[in-house]
């Protein structure tokens, strides 16, 4: 839909920062973000899609319509429009947005991929993550996703000492997981295909002994499969809750750091 109200759009290009977004904060009501109309005119039907961006690479498209947007005036703080976040963003919300991207298409101006960082909330972001990984790895959840996840927000971490080890530790806990994982899968996969090789080695005259020798065969086979595919799963992020049971239950938790605030 934005693509085509862009490419009917007879509004002029703007320069940066002629459009722009800021946070703010209440003590009573938290962080706040907000567009800023800098144009110095009014401008009407004015459609804006703004990408809302956390630390680990998450984002949402968030979309808005002002019948009017007005300049910035003395006695009038209209030209600020607040950026409401999509129920689907609640879990992150506004103080741990790191970025905003806004695109806009109005009936005098356009702007495309003006990109807002707010690295104020960094630290927030970080601490929202790194509290999210480490319940999940005391859960056995998705190791693979975590990896990914912490690769992403260890270079904005490098200013913070503290959550950068924090950082360090999970992703060192979250690799062992796997690891564990995959070896115990490999070593099972090993073990079945050994009987396989031995089972397709043999035939029997006896009806009854070659058919249980068939069946067993079926079995190992469809073992295999099973294995093979849950194996893609974990190495995808994708295990199920009940392949996660198999090993939180077979396995002592891994040590997962806490930092004191």
């Amino acid at each position: 839909m934005f693509p085509l109200l862009r490419s009917q759009s007879t509004g002029s290009p703007l320069s940066d920062g002629e459009i722009s977004a800021r946070h703010w904060f209440t003590r009573d009501k938290g962080v706040f973000l907000e567009a800023v109309n800098g144009t110095g005119k009014a401008l009407h039907n004015v459609s804006l899609k703004v990408v809302w961006e956390t630390l680990d690479g998450r984002a949402l498209e968030h979309y808005y319509f002002l019948a009017e947007w007005s300049a910035e005036a003395k006695d009038s703080d209209t030209h600020r429009f607040f950026l409401r976040p999509a129920a689907q963003w609640w879990d992150v919300g506004a103080d741990a947005t790191t970025a905003l991207t806004i695109d806009m298409v109005s009936d005098e101006s356009t702007i495309q991929r003006q990109r807002v960082r707010l690295d104020d909330h960094i630290p927030t972001a970080a601490d929202l993550i790194l509290a999210e990984l480490k319940k999940n790895q005391k859960e056995w959840r998705s190791p693979k996703i975590s990896i990914e996840r912490l690769t992403k927000i260890k270079p904005f971490l490098v200013r913070y000492e503290d959550r950068e080890s924090t950082a360090n530790e999970l992703l060192k806990s979250a690799k062992e997981q796997l690891d564990t994982v995959i070896d115990a899968i490999d070593k099972k996969l090993k073990e079945n295909r050994d009987r396989l090789k031995g089972y397709e080695s043999k035939r029997y005259k006896d009806s009854f002994q070659e058919n249980n020798r068939k069946e067993s065969v079926d079995k190992l086979k469809e073992s295999i499969k099973t294995l093979e595919a849950r194996r893609q799963r974990w190495l995808r992020g994708e295990e199920t809750a009940d392949e996660r049971s198999l090993y939180t239950n077979r396995f002592a938790p891994v040590n997962v750091p806490s930092r004191e605030r």
